[in-house]
């Protein structure tokens, strides 16, 4: 739920005219967009298979001690 906020809380800011006003932003071009979302979707699956590993390595580890 909070990952859920803070975007659309960000899409709000970065998107919608009077906040994009008091906050003085502007908006994100889509190529530009698509491309955050991407490295972001890349990154956190990085994390996800580098945990999932560690957690392979751990198992690995109290099996054979």
């Amino acid at each position: 739920m909070t990952v859920v906020a803070v975007t659309a809380a960000q899409f709000a800011i970065t998107y919608v005219t009077p906040l994009q006003q008091i906050f003085d932003t502007r908006a994100v071009p889509f190529a530009d967009g698509v491309l955050i979302i991407a490295v972001g979707a890349i990154f956190f699956a990085i994390i996800e298979v580098e945990k999932q590993l560690r957690l392979i390595f751990r198992r690995v580890e109290e099996t054979t001690a």
